[in-house]
This record gives C-alpha cells, sequence and structure tokens, in this order.
C-alpha cells in the first residue's frame, strides 16, 4: 500500500541490488527513500521496472485463497530479526501474491506479506519511523531465477491511516495507470456507510477509519481476514486546535504541558479483506472558545486532529467539526464501491 500516488513514481531507480535480471524495484508500499518498510499481513506493493511483458501481465484475484505463484512469478520475503538481544534465525517465507498490473511504465506486484512472520516489538516509545537496520528482504523469482529484489525493513507493529490512493492502485481493475496526484485523504466513513474525503464531520458523530498494521499472527496467509470479524482496537489522542499536526500517542512522551488523555478506540478487522481493520471514533463536542470549522480565516483546513497509535508507531486524521447533529444512518460499512479483488 502506498501513502501516495506520487512518491512511488518519483522513487529513484535502482534500490534493489544484485539483480539477475534488468529487473528493479523502482519503490514499493508507501516507504519514502531510503528504505522499503512494512508489516506482517498488510499488502504491499512492489513496483517493478524492466519486468518481461509476459511476466507482467495483469492479473486479478478473484477469490481466495491468493496464489503464490502467477505468470510463472513468486516471491519470498527472508527475516532475520536483530533489534533486541540475540537475533532470531533467518527464515524464508513464500508469499501470496494478490494482483499484478502496469503502472505507467513501471510493473506493480501487491504481495499479501505474511502475517506468520516473527518480529519482536521495539521497545515502548521507539516511533516504527526511526530506521533501524535492516532485517528482511524480498525477492521476486521466475523458477529459480532471482528477477528483482531489496532489503525490506519489518515492523512488527505499524499504525497506519489508509487513504484513498491505497485502493486507486490496489483495485485499478481497467490496468490503467493512476495519475500522480499531490493529496490523498484518508478513509472516512459515517455512520450509513457513506464515505467524505473532505473529512467535514459533525459534534458527537461517530466515524469509522480505516487503518493497517496490525494483523494478528495467527491469520492464515493468503486468506482474508475472518468472517465473523474479530476485535481489534487502538489508543488515540483527540487535539482540538486549528490545523495541528499529531502528538505521540503513548504515556509520558509529550515535550512540555500536560499529557493529553489516551482514548480507546473500538474496532475489528474488516471480514473479506486483508489487512484492514476499522477503528470507530466519536467526535468531539466544542466548548465556548474552542476554534469552530470552517472559520473565517482561508487557511482553515481542520480544527480537530486525531492521532492513532500502537506503541511503536503512529497516524492521525484531521477533521473539521460543524455543527451539533450527526446524521442518521444504520452504521453498515460497505466498501464494495471502492475495494475489489478484495477476497469477495
Amino acid at each position: 500500500m502506498n501513502r501516495a500516488i506520487s512518491a512511488i513514481f518519483f522513487l529513484a531507480l535502482g534500490i534493489a541490488n544484485g539483480q539477475a535480471t534488468n529487473a528493479v524495484v523502482a519503490g514499493g508500499g508507501f516507504s519514502p527513500p531510503p528504505f522499503l518498510s512494512t508489516v506482517p499481513g498488510e499488502l504491499f506493493t512492489l513496483f517493478v521496472a524492466g519486468l518481461d511483458p509476459e511476466l507482467s501481465r495483469p492479473f486479478f484475484t478473484q477469490s481466495p485463497p491468493l496464489p503464490f505463484e502467477i505468470n510463472g512469478l513468486s516471491a519470498v520475503i527472508s527475516h532475520a530479526d536483530t533489534f533486541l538481544g540475540e537475533p532470531l534465525p533467518r527464515r524464508d517465507y513464500a508469499v501470496a501474491i494478490h494482483s499484478i498490473r502496469p503502472a505507467g511504465a513501471l510493473t506493480a506486484i501487491t504481495f499479501q506479506v505474511p502475517p506468520e512472520i516473527e518480529t519482536r516489538q521495539l521497545p515502548s516509545g521507539n516511533p516504527a519511523y526511526l530506521r533501524g537496520p535492516i532485517n528482511g528482504a524480498i525477492r521476486i523469482l521466475h523458477g529459480d531465477d532471482v528477477v528483482a529484489n531489496s532489503d525490506l525493513m519489518i515492523w512488527s507493529s505499524r499504525i497506519r491511516v489508509i487513504t484513498s490512493c491505497d485502493f486507486s492502485y490496489q483495485t485499478n481493475q481497467n490496468h490503467d495507470a493512476p495519475e500522480a496526484v499531490s493529496y490523498c485523504p484518508p478513509m472516512i466513513f459515517r455512520q450509513d456507510g457513506s464515505s467524505d474525503s473532505g473529512n467535514h464531520v459533525s459534534q458527537k458523530e461517530k466515524v469509522k477509519i480505516l487503518v493497517t498494521g496490525g494483523t494478528p499472527r495467527f491469520f492464515k496467509s493468503g486468506w482474508p481476514n475472518p468472517d465473523p470479524p474479530i476485535g481489534s482496537g487502538s489508543t488515540y489522542l483527540r487535539d482540538i486546535g486549528i490545523n495541528l499536526g499529531p502528538h505521540q500517542p503513548w504515556r509520558n512522551k509529550t515535550t512540555s504541558g500536560p499529557q493529553p488523555p489516551m482514548l480507546f478506540a473500538p474496532g475489528s478487522h474488516l471480514p473479506g479483506e486483508y489487512g484492514i481493520s476499522v477503528i470507530e471514533i466519536e467526535m468531539p463536542e466544542l466548548r465556548p472558545g474552542e476554534p469552530e470549522c470552517p472559520g473565517n480565516l482561508a487557511f482553515y483546513r481542520s480544527n480537530v486532529t486525531i492521532t492513532i497509535g500502537s506503541t511503536t508507531s503512529y497516524d492521525y486524521v484531521q477533521f473539521c467539526v460543524m455543527g451539533s447533529t450527526a446524521p442518521p444512518g444504520n452504521g453498515v460499512l460497505n466498501l464494495s464501491k471502492n475495494v475489489s479483488g478484495g477476497g469477495k
């Protein structure tokens, strides 16, 4: 999955090393340079340049389980955890493949990172975006030949809010190359199941936010989240102010002032999807003197910031909280208009 479409297309070629052919990994996932990173269980896309046309023929999985070979291509993730104490022994994991599709001059290959990869938790308070020693690698194979490979950082837990760009990449079954964009709004759903890319919500309204990065190890590789759904959840902070950025969501880590109260968001792993959870958060009620949105100034983008986190990472969503009455709804979250090829 990727944070921004534009970030992928302009990653420098040649990240991979030791290729057996002219193909190279041009970028992947939502990782900024200089390294690629992911977490067990989530969908992860590699963008490969120079792949043989016969191997890059489009393919979309219509139903589970995901295959471990498509068009003669397969993939292996190697992992050896070195963060704490004695390193875990290196292990190789066969990787299930979700889809192959053109992405401009590149070939986008989406994998499901095996949930069973054993990765130890970082010490509490060490954010996962800090670079540590690279602990893994991914190899794309054609038979026994390595077509392309790259170092890969595998985090034990990394919360990330899913954006609209993730879906435009992973479910584009018309095989058209997506256009580069500068903004990828978070996937926010109202109680009636409709989405709102503008993130305009009402006071006391409950909204659903899609996240990835917390797939249990007992989930089966190549299979979507189970049905009935398994519960999930996350702690979060809720800050009120104009255009605020995120704060670290773990206790005693603010640089100054009182620590904001940590809240818990109930949620579940979405059945039929891969590596996606949905959590529900209630918007605050603005008190007298707190900024309203929209305001009189043109630069108002938000007045409430929600920071969602685990012990090793966090991501955030900005909201414009207006009005006092939440829209009616039935509480059903329907992704059918946004997600396809996700094990349905």
